[in-house]
């Protein structure tokens, strides 16, 4: 794949909606391309995060590990950004990330991010505006849900 496909790839992720195709030539031409058998591990659940993962092919597992078992909670395809406040600021990764089948993924790094947005403050106000307006969204359905739980 050449970067125009990797611009095409990050088209589909919502997180780079408000990106031009300059933007993004930026951030693909910054990524890391990684190609993984079934069964790499990308991340631990714990870990602190420094990175998204864009899955460019295949699917991956999400787990968690308890009372030394691990347990799937999840999966993500082709097309899915993980890991996406880790491109923002250092978190705790919430689970781990296994890959289920051969994989191709895009690792974007916290610092590339960073530096588009730094370049372009246009873009981080736009980008700032969105993930308030996500987060608005979040609480507002977890307080719909809160008055399913009150006694």
């Amino acid at each position: 794949m050449g970067i125009d496909a990797d611009v095409r790839a990050l088209q589909q992720v919502p997180l780079f909606a408000g990106f031009t195709a300059e933007q993004l030539r930026l951030v693909a031409f910054g990524t890391e391309r990684l190609t993984m058998g079934k069964g790499r591990e990308l991340y631990r659940e714990g870990d602190i995060a420094d990175c998204g993962f864009l899955i460019m092919s295949g699917a991956v597992s999400l787990y968690e590990d308890s009372d030394g078992s691990r347990r799937i909670v999840g999966s993500a395809q082709s097309g899915t950004l993980l890991g996406e406040i880790a491109l923002i600021a250092p978190v705790k990764r919430p689970t781990g990330a296994v890959t289920a089948d051969d994989c191709e993924v895009m690792r974007i790094s916290r610092s590339l991010f960073r530096r588009v947005l730094e370049e372009y403050p246009d873009l981080a106000a736009k980008l700032h505006a969105q993930l308030s307006g996500n987060f608005k969204n979040m609480l507002d359905q977890i307080t719909k849900l809160g008055d399913k739980f009150s006694d």
